[in-house]
């Protein structure tokens, strides 16, 4: 956590401040943001976010990181999708690396909003990881978006999306039983959200 910092990692929080090469890409992704649209240079920046993400080092900096991610999450174009899957990847390895340093109520509805992803395969696995974790610590924002994450799931298991890995679909197929398995009294419930072709995938997920 931040309050657990030792000189070294403070001393390495002011070098990052003082990096200019940084602060630059910082305010790069930011102007680009207010664009329609996206190219290689603006998706290769914000997967530079989504890497600073993994180094707790960058605590300091989530905040700003994530007024950075918020845009990309909104889609006006087809174009754009992939671009939504990367920062889907950057919020979680964001989490991945100190999720007490994030508001998980706000940030949550926000990653969980883009899923299934669309278009990026290779950003299903970190994504997911994100989600397997949190569910691990019955994390309390969590839990309150069962409802959606049970419904992702479905759409995920029957195809919506990019293609899943045998190891991770079978991984999906897991944490839907486990989520069944601890909402069983409300899955009656849980299941009047989900349309016919998404019951359906619940039903034989269960049954597995």
């Amino acid at each position: 956590s931040v309050e657990s910092r030792g000189p070294g990692q403070e001393r390495d929080v002011r070098n990052i401040r003082r990096n200019s090469s940084y602060c630059a890409s910082v305010r790069s992704i930011r102007e680009n943001n207010s664009t329609a649209h996206w190219n290689t240079k603006t998706q290769n920046q914000q997967v530079l976010v989504g890497a600073c993400g993994n180094h707790n080092r960058i605590l300091t900096h989530f905040p700003t990181l994530l007024k950075c991610l918020r845009p990309l999450f909104v889609v006006k174009h087809k174009d754009d999708l992939v671009v939504r899957d990367n920062g889907a990847s950057a919020l979680s390895r964001m989490i991945l690396t100190a999720p007490s340093a994030l508001p998980l109520p706000e940030v949550l509805p926000v990653l969980l909003s883009s899923l299934p992803l669309r278009m990026d395969e290779q950003e299903n696995k970190i994504v997911y990881r994100s989600i397997f974790m949190l569910w691990k610590q019955q994390n309390p924002a969590l839990l309150k978006n069962i409802p959606t994450l049970l419904k992702i799931l479905c759409q995920a298991l029957g195809g919506v999306g990019v293609k899943l890995t045998p190891t991770l679909q079978r991984d999906l197929v897991g944490l839907t039983k486990s989520i069944a398995e601890k909402a069983k009294s409300q899955l009656n419930v849980l299941a009047k959200s989900l349309d016919a072709s998404e019951r359906g995938i619940l039903q034989k997920v269960i049954q597995l």
